[in-house]
């Protein structure tokens, strides 16, 4: 339910982002109220209280937003408050960004390796990546030595796991399996 009700308010920021060619303005806006909410966790908790007076809710968000975003990202921030909905602004500022990107081909990969890629390797990965999906790639980089060599790809839900620790234990797995059909071939 939640889900459903941020992407509806997003959707609709988004259409008059679009139609006041306003996208890269609200998405800058969108990433600094993340940013609020990151760094000051309170934030969530004050907004989603129902004790708290909408006015008091009202007059945060003024002191917060009103001189710091673009007016259509603060009119939009007004009327989440004025439906009762300022609870669902972190995931609509969220689906903005990721209706942005859809917008802009652009998809988010992350990337895991053992090592420190270096930029060579990284635009030739970027290179073959955005060849085989057609879109444009941002890679998130992540170093982790247990996998032993190789790297472990995620776009979206595909994983794509070439790690040599994978690779160790799919042939553990298939020798294990081997001296267990060995031993019921013996008896």
């Amino acid at each position: 339910m939640r889900n459903t009700i941020a992407k509806r308010y997003s959707k609709g920021l988004f259409d008059l982002a679009k139609e006041r060619n306003l996208i890269d303005d609200i998405a800058a806006d969108c990433q600094a109220i993340l940013q609020s909410f990151e760094s000051n966790p309170s934030l969530s908790s004050f907004l989603q209280n129902p004790k708290i007076q909408k006015n008091d809710k009202e007059q945060l968000i003024q002191n917060a937003f009103k001189s710091n975003v673009n007016q259509y990202t603060y009119d939009f921030i007004r009327l989440l408050t004025d439906k009762g909905r300022i609870q669902f602004l972190r995931e609509c500022a969220q689906y903005f960004l990721v209706l942005t990107d859809v917008h802009k081909g652009l998809i988010d990969v992350e990337v895991t390796s053992a090592l420190e890629l270096n930029d060579a390797q990284m635009m030739e990965l970027q290179k073959k990546l955005e060849q085989s999906t057609s879109k444009k790639v941002n890679i998130n980089r992540s170093i982790d030595p247990t996998i032993l060599g190789g790297l472990i790809i995620k776009i979206g839900n595909k994983v794509i796991d070439g790690s040599i620790r994978t690779k160790i234990s799919k042939i553990k797995e298939s020798l294990l399996k081997a001296q267990v059909m060995e031993v019921e071939v013996r008896e």
